[in-house]
């Protein structure tokens, strides 16, 4: 049925939000699909006077859910800290999200190689089958999004100060705020 095809919907799709707002949204509703999860969140470096459109909101929410979930996952803390930082640059028509979440010592090893195992496999093009299930699959599912375009990148890892770090550079249509 062509019912999704509404006068609402095509409404929503012209909607933009302000950057800080869209990140605070899908943050919200991330966390939402993960019950019990109460991690601090810590925004930072959030591009100022950028809209998106909201078609847009499912990107970031699929990011954010994927950090928040690993976070949940394979930090070993109870409530660790989330930094999220959004940089857009609106004359390449980019914009690069950066989530950093604090891990337990004893959790960094697996950590490491879990990412590690998982870049190879997007690196040797075994991402594709992977990304079409359910767990364990978040990184080949940005891996597929990101390669649509020639200006998506997608990184991850364990950074030197021992945080998990996921950034994603999506290629995008924004909106400068009107000053």
């Amino acid at each position: 049925s062509a019912g999704w095809f509404t006068r609402t919907n095509l409404d929503f799709a012209e909607k933009s939000f302000e950057l800080d707002e869209a990140i605070d949204m899908a943050q919200k509703f991330a966390l939402a699909c993960l019950p019990g999860f109460e991690p601090v969140l810590v925004p930072s470096n959030v591009t100022a006077d950028t809209r998106i459109r909201a078609p847009s909101l499912v990107h970031l929410h699929d990011q954010l859910l994927i950090a928040l979930q690993n976070a949940k996952e394979h930090s070993g803390l109870k409530n660790p800290r989330i930094t999220t930082s959004a940089v857009a640059d609106s004359d390449e028509g980019l914009l690069q999200i950066r989530v950093e979440s604090g891990v337990k010592a004893s959790a960094l090893d697996a950590a490491r190689s879990g990412a590690s195992e998982k870049r190879k496999l997007i690196a040797e093009g075994k991402s594709v089958f992977r990304s079409r299930k359910e767990g364990g699959s978040g990184f080949f599912k940005l891996a597929a999004v990101t390669s649509q375009s020639s200006k998506g990148s997608l990184q991850f890892g364990v950074t030197e100060l021992g945080n998990c770090f996921l950034d994603v550079q999506y290629s995008l249509v924004m909106l400068e705020t009107e000053s």
